[in-house]
């Protein structure tokens, strides 16, 4: 018969597990959600942004700047068709909100040395971060360039500002926990057989890492929801969460060869520290 910490001990795993698998949708994509800028809320800058959104209905509260090189002077006639061409296919684009150039307000600000000219492209995403536009522009871009290559050989479209800078930070955030992952876990899981000498229980702190990782990002993807969270728990989530699954394990595990310690130990314990250290390292250094 089972004793009431028993049976507390059961009702507290059973609700931890109901919740875990609720926020388990939210843990899809999570780094979606999650801020690569910097923002204070209630500052200077954070208030002439949400006045601009709300109250003046910008098209370029968020926006980025196409820089056009290779093609004729934008004040020429050549240049200004070709520019024109850019600029009809960037207004047609989805998520673009204004586009403003040398077309519309002949401004010599727009004209750059040897004919070079940029173009300012205001965005509004309805699903999910205006970063979620920049491949999008980057495929638009290209498109762009093929089509203009037959006449302008050396005609070359790029974006720039800190909306595709925070994309690519993003992507880098996500490629980098990926490749840890690839790299350490076999790795991890090598150590592990050779600590406890089976496979099975070699994988069951891996598991529960894994599992930790899941309702961390579950959870960071759904508070995300209303307040501003750093990119960088994607990667803190990652470390701690099979850093100590792996570290408890070790510190409170048994052997599978039928030798006995006491209570809290495993006799591996020195084994135990440096292997949760060199885990937790990893997730810091940059892959090369």
């Amino acid at each position: 018969m089972m004793s009431a910490m028993d049976v507390r001990r059961l009702w507290v795993s059973g609700v931890v597990l109901v919740a875990a698998i609720a926020l388990l949708p939210f843990s899809f994509h999570a780094e979606r959600h999650l801020e690569t800028a910097t923002r204070v809320e209630g500052s200077q800058a954070e208030t002439v942004r949400q006045e601009l959104a709300d109250r003046f209905r910008s098209p370029f509260v968020d926006q980025v700047v196409l820089v056009i090189q290779g093609l004729p002077p934008a004040g020429s006639e050549e240049g200004g068709h070709a520019l024109e061409t850019i600029v009809r296919g960037l207004r047609d684009q989805l998520g673009v909100s204004g586009v403003v150039s040398y077309l519309d307000s002949r401004d010599p600000i727009f004209l750059g040395r040897g004919g070079g000219t940029f173009v300012l492209v205001g965005l509004m995403s309805s699903d999910g971060p205006v970063e979620l536009l920049v491949p999008k522009l980057h495929q638009l871009a290209s498109s762009l360039e093929n089509q203009l290559r037959g006449r302008y050989p050396a005609v070359k479209l790029e974006l720039t500002g800190e909306i595709p800078l925070n994309f690519d930070i993003r992507k880098a955030s996500a490629d980098d926990v990926r490749r840890g992952e690839s790299l350490v876990i076999p790795a991890t899981l090598a150590l592990l057989l050779v600590a406890f000498g089976s496979l099975i229980a070699a994988l069951i702190p891996l598991a529960v890492g894994q599992l930790a990782i899941a309702t961390t990002l579950a959870i960071t993807g759904f508070l995300a929801q209303r307040w501003h969270l750093s990119i960088l728990v994607q990667n803190l989530a990652t470390m701690l969460g099979l850093g100590l699954g792996i570290d408890y394990a070790l510190s409170h595990g048994q052997p599978l060869s039928g030798k006995r310690f006491p209570p809290g130990t495993t006799g591996l314990r020195p084994l135990s520290s440096r292997h949760a250290k060199q885990v937790a390292r990893s997730w810091f250094q940059p892959q090369r």
